[in-house]
């Protein structure tokens, strides 16, 4: 109902009639519950080794890991709840979604099927996080190349390194 009447006032003030009083209108929302109806939170997950985030390329392709950036386009992710800490991850500029290919690689394909990901919570460790596929042991792990800034985002077993470890940034844009 309030979500009605707020429509209603905008609706009402659009077109000039702004004379309608909602003061005595109790708000059966919290603050942050209004908050988390108004905005979609976007995730960015930088890499604890790297210092980088992760990365689409603009028309799809393999799942990039930048080195020491965190002023690329193509970096935020909509986590869509699928489960307990499952997601699946929609890029905010593309509405392209990761996947899995055949060789533990993460894609980014506007015709991919979606896999789902857990995001845990690291023991310990602050705003640290794995990045998984449910029930197995193989996580998100960047490997570059050389001296290459950017580097194929590839699904590793878990070996507790930096390197699979990544900051879940959360951002309204």
């Amino acid at each position: 109902m309030y979500l009605f009447n707020k429509l209603l006032s905008v609706s009402l003030c659009a077109v000039g009639l702004s004379t309608l009083d909602t003061s005595g209108y109790k708000n059966p929302l919290t603050s942050q519950e209004a908050t988390a109806i108004s905005f979609k939170p976007y995730w960015r997950f930088v890499n604890i080794e790297f210092k980088g985030p992760a990365l689409q390329p603009p028309h799809g392709g393999y799942l990039l890991a930048e080195k020491s950036s965190l002023e690329d386009y193509y970096t935020f992710w909509e986590k869509i709840p699928v489960g307990d800490d499952t997601y699946l991850l929609k890029n905010f500029d593309t509405g392209m979604y990761i996947s899995i290919n055949d060789e533990r690689r993460l894609v980014v394909y506007a015709d991919a099927e979606p896999t789902a990901f857990q995001v845990i919570p690291v023991a310990n460790a602050n705003d640290t996080y794995i990045i998984k596929v449910p029930d197995l042991d193989l996580v998100w792990e960047p490997r570059f190349q050389g001296s290459s800034d950017f580097g194929v985002v590839m699904l590793t077993p878990d070996n507790g390194s930096n390197s699979q470890r990544w900051q879940s940034v959360a951002d309204d844009l």
